[in-house]
């Protein structure tokens, strides 16, 4: 989810050193500079310390008010 959301590429075994080489070689660095600075700043938006405590501050009341469905239950 994080390569379909931000950027990014996968590199599967084997020879990862090369495939990841090789991907290099055919990007355009300027390219790749600029992908990883927009790719950092919207990381940066949705995992800052201000969004991570408001989403756990929304689990714990919806897990207190029960509106937040039992992972328990929703196995069984």
């Amino acid at each position: 989810d994080m390569i379909e959301t931000y950027d990014g590429f996968i590199v599967d075994d084997p020879d990862i050193v090369r495939k990841t080489a090789d991907f290099l070689a055919s990007q355009d660095l300027d390219d790749i500079r600029r992908r990883s600075r927009t790719a950092a700043a919207r990381v940066h938006a949705d995992y800052d310390w201000k969004t991570c405590l408001k989403l756990a501050e929304q689990a714990l009341v919806r897990t207190r008010d029960g509106s937040f469905p039992d992972p328990v239950q929703a196995i069984a």
